[in-house]
């Protein structure tokens, strides 16, 4: 458990758990009994019927955030064993290291700041040389989720968001997913996991209408936090010409993999390279991935598509990832490890 010194922080925790601890469940976050049925979606043909199976999203009172499927023939054995599967996900050391930088900015007295643009409630957090080092995603602050900072919301969480295929209050679970699927960085995907964090620079709001509230207070979140990855552009301000072929392939075998409905030149950053030999030279990191395996298909937006790059051939290594990822194998990276 990591926990600052000033008053103004509670805490901050990464899932980083241990098979071993015992289970004590503090908070349920989502409950759902379904996929989202067709008349959300617009198509008869999706429509199903319930399956008697249960998503549950738990909170232990430790701050690590659960997910497990429930069944109805699970009893309390079972669903204690499910418990402990889902406690034991390893955390990365980087992500370690991450969160303890940010803890001890924090301890002397670099806060985090809000994030003014996009459409949810987003805020960086710097490290001791009050550098940008994480961007962090409320949950409840998604776009029409209760607490949205920015005046889009009227709905409650586990109802259809933007896409009408991914529920609000999920998209930080599948900025995880998208990292988890990114095998050994392929995609270049920066490091992302789930936590809980408490600080008074969270939005609360007072009302259904979406009225900020006039004092802050300490609240806990439980939100995505992912490495932010210093950056010169984003694909808009910069000519498609000189991305590289390979890392354009890579992203688009990601996107198919995770059925990113929402890939826009904006969520592509750029990045220069210095060096001999470099001159000229960028790499792309592919960020924002909460659209992204919805629970019924819909049309998707890849920007990619368009680029000259797409149309070459994929190399042997990328032929070779194609194959080994089977639907089987994606599956068996979540198991465990992802909500």
């Amino acid at each position: 458990m990591l926990q600052a010194s000033r008053s103004s922080i509670s805490s901050f925790h990464s899932i980083c758990p241990d098979l071993d601890q015992s289970v004590q469940p503090d908070m349920a976050v989502a409950t759902f009994s379904e996929a989202l049925r067709g008349e959300y979606c617009g198509n008869k043909r999706l429509e199903r019927k319930p399956s008697g199976r249960r998503r549950v999203f738990v909170q232990t009172e430790t701050g690590f955030v659960l997910g497990m499927e429930l069944d109805r023939r699970d009893n309390a054995h079972t669903v204690k064993r499910k418990l402990q599967l889902a406690l034991n996900v390893p955390t990365e050391e980087r992500v370690k290291e991450l969160v303890k930088e940010i803890m001890k900015a924090m301890r002397v007295g670099v806060d985090p700041i809000p994030i003014h643009s996009g459409l949810e409630g987003a805020y960086y957090f710097k490290n001791c040389h009050g550098e940008n080092v994480a961007i962090v995603k409320p949950t409840d602050e998604e776009p029409y989720a209760p607490n949205n900072p920015k005046g889009f919301v009227g709905q409650t969480l586990g109802q259809p968001g933007l896409k009408r295929s991914v529920r609000i209050g999920e998209t930080g679970f599948r900025e995880v997913a998208a990292y988890l699927l990114d095998d050994n960085h392929f995609a270049n995907v920066p490091s992302t996991v789930l936590v809980k964090v408490t600080h008074s620079i969270f939005n609360v709001n007072d009302g259904v209408k979406g009225n900020k509230q006039q004092q802050r207070k300490q609240v806990s979140k439980i939100a995505s936090l992912q490495q932010f990855i210093p950056h010169d552009f984003d694909a808009s301000d910069y000519g498609t010409s000189s991305f590289p072929v390979a890392a354009v392939h890579r992203i688009g075998i990601l996107d198919i993999r995770i059925l990113n409905t929402d890939r826009h030149a904006e969520n592509l950053l750029v990045r220069k390279l210095d060096g001999i030999g470099r001159f000229g030279q960028v790499e792309l990191v592919p960020i924002d991935h909460g659209l992204c395996l919805p629970e019924s298909l819909e049309d998707p937006f890849y920007e990619w598509i368009h680029w000259p790059q797409a149309s070459i051939p994929f190399s042997e290594d990328e032929m070779s990832l194609l194959i080994i990822l089977t639907p089987f194998e994606i599956l068996t990276c979540f198991e465990g490890s992802c909500p």
